[in-house]
């Protein structure tokens, strides 16, 4: 509980997936409504309409009585993907 959310772990973590060359972009959503909680991040945010939460030295900074989670892995992660093949150089 209260733990920083250091966002070059997370990186490292996606970047150890089988097939993956390289993360050039992490972005961290603070979703509140429906099944979510309702609390909101003590940091503030990129967009108040999408909740992108503002990252402080690829950080993000809990309350004390917060922990972030991964609720729902199949809906939310998201992941773009660019094959060599669809680059233009």
């Amino acid at each position: 509980m209260g733990d920083p959310l250091f966002v070059g772990e997370l990186k490292k973590t996606v970047g150890d997936v089988t097939g993956v060359v390289n993360v050039v972009d992490l972005r961290v959503f603070g979703k509140t409504e429906g099944e979510y909680s309702m609390a909101e991040v003590s940091q503030g945010y990129v967009s108040e309409e999408t909740k992108e939460i503002q990252q402080s030295d690829s950080t993000i900074y809990m309350k004390n009585n917060q922990i972030y989670q991964i609720r729902f892995p199949k809906k939310d992660i998201k992941v773009r993907i660019k094959t060599l093949s669809s680059t233009t150089f």
